[in-house]
């Protein structure tokens, strides 16, 4: 595990000098010999080793945007990549990345290739190392870090829509389990005791105490089973990941929209490392080497058709797994030997199905839930609030 250290060293020239380290305790050690120091005194900052833990979520798409976005423009004018990366690091306002430049720092002042420094941060994605590796082999680093600049963005934007789709369903159904919860437990109980004897035989009321009885006995039951679900769930996917997406694709309405949102976003990456210079069968191979899931695999299955002489769109005709229009899309991209291009237009296709999808399902699941609701409290209203009503109004005639 990375860890914090606080140290203070003497140089060789007696000068104390005290310096923060992030690694393990040999790394530390290892460091401080090279660069021929002498440690008088070394602490574990476990505070920060503790933040850390909850902090070491991937960089976001939108900050390794900006980021490549920027080192190109700098390459592009001339600055030098060891300049760059200089500017850039007191310039990021991110922790993280800041880190990571300075490892990056560290490694280009050794003399290591961009592509060596950003694999040693291990805070970058595979597919920054695979594209940069051969824009340095092939002398073209500027328009590698702008093709992954326009990767980033455009993975940031897919995320974007995605997620405002789905944050109106979910605060919905956050809201009504919240109202849900605090009726049964907190207004039931209270209105039950002015409910007339009459009303304990409403089977709407005895529907309402039942389930207000139920969850504030069981409830612990409800929340144990939710939790061993969400477990069961995660264990599948982290234990058998391919058959676990298999399945989630076979669903109705969901299988489509995970199928097709999985096939952008691996075309996508295919159309980062093609046109970056990496050949098909290349890229198939590191593609497959990330994870692997249905796509990958069926991406991958063509290499063997590829090597036996088939084109791409032939092999990828072969199986039953791709919609039609990708084996009809990359022929055409073949036949222009634009295939990078045609890549991103089925990128962009799949992405406004995902997205009209989404919007279908979403227009369909939001009046449910409102419904769901509105049912629940009219049940409250005709079994508890119009019984406790008739029997207020009675008793006030009655005075």
């Amino acid at each position: 595990m990375r860890m914090d250290w606080s140290y203070s060293a003497l140089t060789r020239s007696g000068q104390e000098i005290i310096a923060s380290f992030v690694g393990s305790k040999e790394a530390l050690i290892s460091y401080l010999l090279s660069q021929n120091l002498v440690l008088i005194e070394m602490r574990w900052d476990y505070q920060k080793t503790f933040l850390r833990l909850f902090s070491s979520r991937p960089m976001s798409k939108l900050s390794l945007a900006v980021f490549f976005e920027d080192l190109s423009r700098m390459l592009e004018a001339g600055l030098g990549v060891s300049q760059a990366i200089l500017i850039l690091k007191t310039t990021s306002k991110e922790e993280r990345l800041i880190e990571a430049l300075s490892v990056l720092e560290d490694k280009l002042k050794e003399g290591q290739t961009l592509t060596e420094g950003l694999v040693a941060t291990q805070v970058f994605p595979w597919i920054v190392a695979t594209t940069l590796s051969v824009g340095e082999r092939m002398g073209q680093l500027r328009e590698s870090t702008s093709v992954l600049g326009r990767y980033f963005r455009s993975l940031y934007h897919i995320q974007s829509k995605l997620k405002k789709a789905l944050i109106y369903p979910v605060l919905v159904c956050v809201l009504l389990m919240a109202v849900f919860i605090f009726i049964s437990l907190r207004v039931i109980p209270q209105l039950k005791s002015f409910l007339p004897k009459e009303a304990l035989h409403n089977p709407g009321t005895q529907g309402v105490l039942f389930l207000s009885v139920s969850l504030e006995e069981y409830g612990w039951l409800l929340v144990a089973g939710v939790i061993l679900v969400l477990g069961g769930v995660y264990f599948s996917y982290k234990k058998y990941p391919f058959q676990f997406q298999t399945w989630l694709y076979g669903l109705p309405v969901l299988g489509g929209i995970l199928k097709e949102s999985s096939l952008a976003l691996y075309l996508l990456n295919l159309s980062v490392l093609l046109k970056s210079g990496v050949n098909l069968l290349k890229a198939l191979e590191d593609l497959n080497a990330s994870r692997t899931n249905p796509v990958e695999y069926h991406f991958f299955k063509t290499r063997e058709l590829l090597l036996g002489g088939f084109s791409f769109w032939q092999a990828l005709e072969q199986d039953a797994f791709f919609p039609v229009i990708v084996p009809l899309t990359l022929r055409k991209a073949e036949e222009m030997v634009k295939l990078d291009e045609y890549c991103v237009l089925l990128v962009e296709y799949f992405n406004k199905r995902v997205a009209s999808k989404l919007e279908t399902a979403l227009h369909f699941v939001q009046p449910v839930l409102l419904g769901l609701g509105g049912a629940f409290l009219v049940m409250i209203a005709l079994g508890f609030l119009f019984p406790v009503y008739s029997s207020l109004t009675t008793i006030a005639e009655g005075q």
